[in-house]
C-alpha cells in the first residue's frame, strides 16, 4: 500500500468513527436524532473534500452498516441512513447545476422522498408506531404536514449552514491539517 492509500485509510477511519461517535450520541441524549445524525454526516463532507466522492461513499457505508448494528436510537441511524449521511456528498453534485430554482428543487425532492421513504419503513416495517404520538395537530395526517412543513424550513437552514461550515473548512481547518500532518 503506498503512502497516499494509507493516508486515505486513515484519514477515512478515523473521520468516520468521528461520524460513528457523534451518531451514538443520539442514544445519550433524548431529542437528539436529527442533529446527531446531520452532525454524522457533515464529518463525511471533509472526505469528498480531501478525497473523493468514492472514499466518502465507502466511509458512508461503513458508518450507515455499524449505525443500524450499534446506535441505540434507531431513528437516528435511519436518518442518517436515508438522507443526513449521504447528503454532505451529493450536495456538491446538486450545486453544479446552472440554475439555483431547479438546485432548489432538486434538493427539496431529494429530501422529502428520502424522508418519506425514511418515516414509512420506520413505521410501517419497523413497527416505530409510537414516533406518531407526538405529532401537533388534529389528526395524525395535520401533524405529518405540520412536520413535514417544519422539517423543509429546517432543511433549507442546514443546507446554508452545511455550505458555510464546507467554506470554513476549505479556509480555516483544512490548511492547518495540511500543515500539521506534512
Amino acid at each position: 500500500m503506498n503512502r497516499s492509500n494509507a493516508r486515505r485509510t486513515a484519514y477515512g477511519g478515523v473521520l468516520s468513527a468521528l461520524s460513528l461517535a457523534l451518531l451514538l450520541l443520539s442514544g445519550l441524549f433524548p431529542f437528539a436524532e436529527y442533529s446527531a445524525a446531520a452532525l454524522s454526516g457533515i464529518v463525511l463532507a471533509a472526505l469528498v473534500i480531501d478525497f473523493s466522492r468514492k472514499t466518502a461513499w465507502l466511509a458512508y457505508g461503513a458508518v450507515s452498516l455499524l449505525g443500524l448494528l450499534i446506535v441505540p436510537n434507531k431513528e437516528s441511524a435511519l436518518l442518517f441512513l436515508f438522507l443526513l449521511g449521504y447528503y454532505p456528498i451529493v450536495k456538491s453534485n446538486l450545486e453544479q447545476l446552472r440554475r439555483r430554482p431547479v438546485e432548489w428543487a432538486c434538493k427539496l425532492l431529494l429530501f422529502n422522498g428520502a424522508v418519506a421513504a425514511a418515516y414509512w419503513i420506520m413505521l410501517r416495517v419497523l413497527g416505530m408506531t409510537y414516533l406518531l404520538e407526538d405529532l401537533p395537530g388534529p389528526t395524525p395526517a395535520a401533524g405529518l404536514g405540520i412536520l413535514l412543513i417544519a422539517a423543509n424550513a429546517v432543511f433549507v437552514l442546514y443546507d446554508l449552514t452545511l455550505s458555510r461550515l464546507i467554506f470554513l473548512y476549505c479556509r480555516q481547518l483544512r490548511p492547518r491539517l495540511q500543515k500539521l500532518l506534512g
